[in-house]
């Protein structure tokens, strides 16, 4: 489980593979690094839900509320526009 991070740090520019890494720092117990990991994710893929809901525990997880709140938030809007009906083009 240690080297998971550093397996995964070639691949910067997939937000999947971002996403493992925090969790992945995560489990190891540093949640810097994890945080550090899913905001590089959410900035890769900023329209995925999960990413922003795993950015908010995190948050919480180390005290920021506000950050935890500014995410679920990101979060909610994108799961309300996914929602919303499609327009009717009339």
């Amino acid at each position: 489980p240690a080297e998971i991070p550093a397996l995964l740090a070639p691949f910067s520019d997939s937000a999947q593979a971002q996403l493992f890494r925090a969790q992945a720092w995560e489990r190891l117990g540093d949640l810097a690094e994890a945080c550090n990991a899913c905001t590089h994710a959410v900035r890769l893929q900023p329209d995925r839900t999960d990413i922003w809901l795993h950015l908010a525990s995190l948050c919480d997880k180390t005290g920021d509320p506000l950050g935890a709140l500014v995410a679920r938030t990101h979060a909610s809007a994108i799961q309300a526009a996914d929602a919303a009906p499609a327009p009717s083009g009339d």
